[in-house]
C-alpha cells in the first residue's frame, strides 16, 4: 500500500505544468511575467516539497508498521514459549498427582487389610 501512494504522489509531482500554472496565475493576476514566473515556481516548488515530505511520511509510517510487526511476532513466539512451559509443568503436576493417589490407593488397601487383621483377632480373643 505505501508504495501505491509513494507512486501517486510521484505522478502527482511529475504531472505537474508549470506553463499551465504560469498562464494560469498570468491570467488571473495583475502580476508581471516575471512575478507570476516567480509566484509559479513558488507553487511548483510548494508541491515539490510538499511530495517529498509526503514520500518520507510514507516510508516512516512503513518503518514504523515493519519493526511494529516484527515486535508483534516476537511476542507471539515468546508467548508460545510460555504457553508451552505452562503446558509442561501443568502435565508433570498431573502425573505427579496421579502417582500419589495409586500410592494413597496403595496405603489405603494396606491399612485395610492390616486394620482387618487386627478386628479379627481381636474377634478370636473375645470369644
Amino acid at each position: 500500500m505505501s508504495d501505491q501512494l509513494t507512486e501517486r504522489a510521484e505522478t502527482i509531482e511529475q504531472s505537474v505544468d508549470e506553463e499551465a500554472i504560469a498562464d494560469a496565475v498570468a491570467q488571473n493576476t495583475e502580476l508581471s511575467e516575471a512575478e507570476a514566473e516567480e509566484a509559479t515556481q513558488n507553487i511548483v516548488d510548494g508541491l515539490n516539497t510538499a511530495t517529498t515530505e509526503v514520500s518520507t511520511q510514507i516510508e516512516n509510517a512503513q518503518t514504523t508498521l515493519e519493526e511494529t510487526q516484527q515486535e508483534l511476532l516476537m511476542q507471539i513466539e515468546e508467548l508460545r514459549v510460555q504457553t508451552e512451559q505452562a503446558t509442561e509443568t501443568a502435565s508433570e503436576a498431573s502425573i505427579w498427582s496421579f502417582v500419589a493417589l495409586i500410592l494413597t490407593m496403595i496405603l489405603t488397601s494396606f491399612a485395610g487389610i492390616v486394620g482387618s487383621s487386627i478386628a479379627r483377632r481381636g474377634e478370636t480373643v473375645n470369644r
